[in-house]
């Protein structure tokens, strides 16, 4: 069993010592907990969403751990054993708990937790929430909150050691994928010298195999997203001196490529791959025809600030939103916000 005082000054959580106690006074006061995440779930919703369903078991709680959509199949290893639900379509399972203790991980945005909000505005346990984005207008019991986090894996993490939890072999995988995933595979500013040190724990003390994972996460991709990446990329327009890269991927890419819309995950990242690009923005047609939006910055263009605006948010450097569409509409409105600001913050 490792505890926080086994561990150097890198790894030391920002976050109060009282603030931990009473998330772990919370956990030990519940019997039933459910756990979620936000919708469309990544790798850092759906890392912690298993960490904690292990940890928490282990403790001896009973436990469900789901998330309002389904599971992206990049991820269908971490739920190899047992299943995550998807909660809006197993809504019984949620009533048969009763739960005591809603945790919620890797959000505090009404907006991402959209399918299952109406169940957590009438649930009577209280919320617990352990997250990492800037965004914040979820209200909770306790909060477990570090915005400089790379990962709310890294923050599970935290808790897990300050309270002297075990941490069993899949724990300490899915804590890896969150972090992992969560930085690019610590290739992003976020991968700092506590988010490695904290990798490097989970590998030397817990077993975590690195060359594994990336084999199950990066080098099993379809055919058919390939072919969606090609359409993507051809999408491609440049904005404001070239500074601004937008793709987009409409309902008939979708189509032609018989790619998944989970496969879209981390697509926005391939311009970034061009010099003078500082924001890429991809957005996304949905099957109701509203435009998923993501933007991504490589320098101090707050893109959480311009999210906010399309009633999403994130971090400073990634972040999204979900918009009525259309596709075009919202396009044009994307580009003219982010070239604002690239006018107000030129490079120096």
């Amino acid at each position: 069993m490792s505890r926080r005082s086994d561990l150097p000054s890198p790894r030391t959580s920002p976050i109060d010592s009282a603030v931990l106690d009473r998330a772990s006074h919370a956990v030990a006061a519940a019997t039933r907990i459910l756990v979620t995440s936000h919708w469309r779930p990544d790798g850092d919703a759906l890392g912690s969403v298993v960490a904690l369903r292990e940890v928490l078991r282990a403790l001896g709680k009973e436990v469900l751990a789901g998330v309002p959509d389904d599971v992206p199949g990049r991820y269908s290893f971490l739920a190899q054993d047992e299943p995550i639900p998807h909660l809006v379509r197993q809504t019984a399972r949620i009533e048969a708990l009763q739960p005591d203790l809603v945790i919620i991980a890797d959000t505090s945005a009404k907006a991402q937790l959209e399918p299952i909000w109406p169940f957590l505005q009438t649930c009577p346990a209280p919320r617990l929430i352990v997250d990492h984005h800037v965004t914040h207008d979820v209200p909770a019991a306790a909060e477990l909150y570090d915005t400089t986090a790379g990962a709310t894996g890294l923050v599970l993490l935290d808790w897990f050691l300050a309270a002297g939890w075990d941490i069993n072999p899949a724990a300490a995988q899915a804590l890896f994928v969150a972090m992992a995933t969560d930085t690019g595979w610590f290739r992003f500013s976020s991968a700092d010298a506590r988010m490695y040190h904290a990798a490097g724990l989970l590998i030397d003390r817990f077993g975590v195999s690195p060359d594994a994972l990336y084999q199950h996460l990066y080098m099993n991709e379809s055919p058919q997203r390939a072919r969606l990446l090609g359409a993507m990329l051809s999408s491609l327009d440049m904005h404001a001196d070239n500074q601004l890269a937008v793709c987009a991927i409409t309902r008939e890419m979708f189509t032609r490529s018989g790619a998944q819309y989970w496969e879209t995950e981390d697509l926005i990242n391939e311009p970034m791959r061009i010099g003078t690009v500082r924001v890429t923005a991809l957005l996304i047609e949905e099957p109701d025809g509203k435009v998923r939006l993501s933007l991504r910055s490589k320098d101090s263009i707050d893109v959480a600030a311009i999210t906010n605006t399309f009633g999403g948010g994130g971090h400073q450097r990634a972040a999204g939103a979900r918009t009525p569409g259309p596709l075009e509409t919202t396009k044009a409105q994307v580009i003219a916000a982010v070239t604002s600001e690239l006018t107000a913050h030129p490079v120096l």
